[in-house]
């Protein structure tokens, strides 16, 4: 059996547990060390997961036997803490979406690019088995010529929602549900048909409380010419 793959976790909250659980699952990765702001919850999350709470995120960086980086921190932290991980030789798994802007996010490519480490994005929509037999029967020609294909996700989040979470603020999650949850399905419309090339976009506020849309849709142009079209919502039947 191959060495497990030591790695360090930073920016502690529900998904960190998720993908910490999925870690000890595959039997692959040795969580090392954590580091949140909160001593509390770095503390908690080091007693579940048997590693060492760092009193501070160089601390972790610094360790040479931590190979890689699982960060699951805010959107807007995303860059520096990237590129701090790129920069000690780390390799890094950030959680999705890449940043909240396309100069954040081209800025934490380069730095991944010029440290020379792998920069795995939170995707993993697109490795669920029934996108992956639609690909394997695309590739196949099993469905000929592909024009035009549909994407919905929506989730009932009316009075579940904490006005006080920077995922439910402009500032933290532009863009609203379609950021948040909407855009993995951006991911498996470009896995399924292609690049995309282009984008019109529609939001509105018609169901949460607060300042960001709740509802969105995208029509997308791949440059293979086919149309997709995705809709995200925070309104649903239950």
């Amino acid at each position: 059996m191959s060495e497990r793959l030591a790695v360090g976790c930073v920016g502690i909250g529900w998904w960190s547990d998720v993908l910490a659980d999925a870690m000890q699952r595959s039997g692959k990765f040795k969580i090392a060390a954590c580091f949140s702001r909160s001593e509390d919850k770095r503390t908690k999350f080091a007693a579940k997961y048997g590693c060492r709470a760092a009193p501070a995120y160089e601390a972790m960086l610094e360790d040479r036997t931590i190979k890689a980086i699982v960060n699951t921190t805010p959107n807007s932290a995303h860059l520096e803490t990237t590129r701090v991980a790129a920069a000690a030789g780390k390799h890094v798994f950030l959680d999705k979406p890449i940043a909240n802007t396309i100069a954040g996010a081209r800025a934490i490519t380069r730095a991944c690019c010029e440290a020379n480490v792998v920069l795995a994005l939170g995707y993993q929509r697109r490795r669920e088995s029934q996108f992956r037999w639609i690909k394997r029967a695309i590739d196949e020609g099993g469905f000929g010529k592909l024009v035009n294909a549909e994407a919905n996700i929506s989730r009932d989040r009316l009075g579940k929602i904490d006005l006080s979470s920077w995922r439910y603020s402009a500032a933290g999650m532009p863009g609203g549900v379609m950021l948040q949850i909407g855009i993995h399905y951006t991911d498996v419309l470009e896995y399924l048909l292609g690049p995309v090339k282009a984008v019109n976009a529609q939001a509105a506020r018609l169901v949460l409380p607060g300042e960001n849309p709740d509802v969105a849709s995208l029509v997308l142009e791949h440059q293979n010419g086919a149309l997709s079209t995705l809709n995200a919502s925070y309104a649903s039947a239950s």
